[in-house]
Formats: C-alpha cells, sequence, structure tokens
C-alpha cells in the first residue's frame, strides 16, 4: 500500500499512512517499554538510539503535514518519558 501510494504520488494518503505505520509501531513499543520483563541492557541499548529520533519527530507540525498529530505527538511524549526512564536505570 505504501508503495502504491509513493509511485502514484499521492503525497497526502503517503503521510497519512505512513503516520498510521508510525503509531501502531510506537504502541508496540509503548506496550515493550512498560512491560519490565526485558534485559536492561538491552532496553538502554534500544532507548539510547531511539531518544534522539523521538526528538526528531516531535518537530513535525500539523501546518506542515495537514493531518492531526495529537495522538501522535502524546505518543511520541510518552516515549521520550519511558525512554529517559529506562536510560536512567
Amino acid at each position: 500500500m505504501v508503495e502504491m501510494c509513493h509511485m502514484a504520488g499521492n503525497r497526502d494518503q503517503l503521510i497519512i499512512l505512513l503516520l498510521q505505520l508510525a503509531e501502531c509501531l510506537f504502541s508496540i513499543l509503548l506496550i515493550h517499554l512498560q512491560d519490565g520483563n526485558s534485559d536492561l541492557g538491552d532496553l538502554s541499548f534500544l532507548c539510547e538510539k531511539l531518544h534522539p529520533n523521538l526528538q526528531k519527530l516531535e518537530l513535525l507540525r500539523e501546518d506542515k503535514i495537514g493531518h492531526n498529530l495529537k495522538l501522535f505527538h502524546r505518543t511520541i511524549t510518552t516515549l521520550k518519558e519511558l525512554s529517559v526512564r529506562n536510560l536512567a536505570l
């Protein structure tokens, strides 16, 4: 589906699709980080790599994207908080 939108040149549909995929991925990461059954070394490594990317994604704005980003930003903020907490362990 993503490839079809990309090939067709439909930028708006591609952005919406990629945002939905990212939201699903972030939900999975939230569950994984909240679970607490993982190795602390693995979590620290994941959070170390994840944090800079979350900071970049936080800069996305609705006026540039043309899509409501409330849930997206809320999820990113929660992930950032959890990643900082896991880095501190």
